[in-house]
């Protein structure tokens, strides 16, 4: 069988498995930190490892801290990755590796960026011409934020 085949079939199966029995697992992890940390530590391999090995030691490892905050009895974060359209989405980006940043460097991804947007500012009621971008992440959200909020009340101050 192929490696890759192999690899995705062997994750995804898992994947499947564990978000079809989420909301029967407990919700709060089951190891300690210190457990995990024995767990998933160890010294570096000094040698190459097969991917899936890899992949089954560190659910074997890891799985006792998951919190299941993709199961329906988690009432706390509520991220939404894990959701099944949501993961495989996530597979496509991962795997196309495009950078939405630049037209010549990832044209698919910008323009489904654009679109999403696009969407966005119509579900949520703001003007058509309305400015709105994806950032990395929440610490760039915050800042963002901060800096579009300083723009707006030094306009407002004129």
């Amino acid at each position: 069988m192929d490696p890759v085949k192999h690899l995705f079939d062997f994750t995804s199966e898992y994947a499947a498995s564990y978000l079809g029995s989420v909301d029967s697992q407990p919700v709060r992890e089951t190891a300690t930190v210190d457990e995990l940390r024995s767990a998933l530590g160890g010294p570096l391999p000094d040698h190459p490892v097969d991917p899936v090995q890899v992949i089954a030691e560190l659910i074997e490892a890891a799985e006792p801290g998951v919190v299941g905050i993709a199961g329906s009895r988690y009432f706390g974060f509520v991220i939404g990755g894990g959701l099944p359209a949501a993961v495989a989405a996530d597979w496509l980006t991962a795997i196309w590796d495009q950078n939405a940043g630049l037209y010549a460097a990832g044209p698919s991804a910008s323009v489904v960026e654009e679109v999403a947007i696009r969407w966005l500012v119509e579900l949520l009621g703001l003007p058509a011409d309305s400015s709105a971008a994806f950032v990395t992440g929440c610490q760039m959200a915050h800042v963002t934020a901060l800096a579009a909020a300083r723009h707006h009340v030094l306009d407002q101050a004129g």
